[in-house]
């Protein structure tokens, strides 16, 4: 953490179960946490997050709701709170362990705001309503985007990162509600590198949904090497849209589609494979049907 960052709840111990509940609240100032639990090395019991929170409405800008880097077995986080953003750059959620989510996450404000992020194989379920709006793409220098996802996975370093010594990590995602898309070149799901799975539904629950309610939008992006499943609904929202995509699986990542992709818009695809820059590296489509 930056030394200018606040935080309203501090987690750092052994074999805790920390409940916000339902009559409290937490108000969160720009660039601050609401709850963040840190892992100590030495010690080998999880911590557990639960908010009861009713609403928070006040994520303004560079916010986390919940922060956990506790991906020893068993720790959780389960949030049952309403989230609700003002302003950019926002994270509902952003997790190394296991993660329920039941509360509903809207986003649509300002640009590049994430609903749940998972990472180092940690596994984010959303129960819920995840909502997201535009994407910040800056027409001069595509290494200053900030995409808004409603879920995204996983971590691949590029070359400065890997010169700074950071490490690629996978993550996985599930969604078994609702995720809306309504903002220019935003995604609905997204997982990068081999190892990262994301789930759009399940076998067993099939109900999962996508909505592209804007123009420019993707439903589930998948890169290097990640691995997703469509058991649920990919679908366009809405007339007039161009430029949606309902998958792209590219550099070697693999998408099987169980379920239904309906795109209706100009200039659209359902599943769009690319392979790297010189053309190798080419993706997997599976079960091509119910599109």
């Amino acid at each position: 953490m930056e030394k200018n960052q606040a935080t309203a709840v501090y987690i750092n111990g052994d074999n805790q179960t920390v409940t916000a509940g339902s009559g409290s609240n937490i108000s969160i100032s720009d660039n601050s946490f609401g709850i963040i639990s840190e892992k100590k090395e030495q010690v080998q019991l999880e911590i557990k997050i639960i908010s009861n929170i009713i609403n928070v409405n006040n994520l303004g800008n560079d916010t986390v709701y919940i922060y956990s880097n506790d991906d020893r077995n068993g720790s959780q986080v389960v949030n049952n709170t309403n989230l609700t953003s003002t302003g950019s750059y926002n994270y509902g959620i952003y997790s190394t362990g296991e993660v329920t989510n039941r509360g509903n996450i809207n986003f649509s404000s300002g640009y590049g705001n994430v609903g749940i992020y998972s990472t180092y194989g940690g596994t984010a379920t959303n129960n819920a309503s995840i909502t997201v709006g535009e994407s910040y793409l800056d027409p001069t220098d595509s290494k200053n985007n900030r995409y808004a996802l409603g879920m995204a996975a996983g971590f691949t370093p590029t070359a400065a990162d890997i010169a700074a010594g950071r490490t690629p990590y996978t993550g996985n995602i599930v969604n078994n509600g609702i995720i809306n898309v309504t903002g220019e070149g935003s995604v609905g799901m997204y997982g990068t590198g081999a190892g990262t799975k994301v789930y759009n539904g399940t076998a067993s629950n099939p109900n999962a949904v996508i909505k592209l309610n804007s123009s420019n939008t993707t439903g589930i992006y998948l890169d290097n090497g990640a691995y997703g499943y469509n058991y649920g609904t990919i679908k366009s929202n809405g007339a007039g849209l161009s430029r949606i995509v309902g998958v792209v699986v590219k550099n070697g990542s693999t998408i099987e589609n169980h379920g239904h992709i309906d795109i209706n818009a100009l200039d659209a695809r359902g599943i769009l494979s690319k392979g790297n820059l010189l053309g190798t590296n080419l993706s997997i489509i599976k079960k091509l049907w119910n599109i």
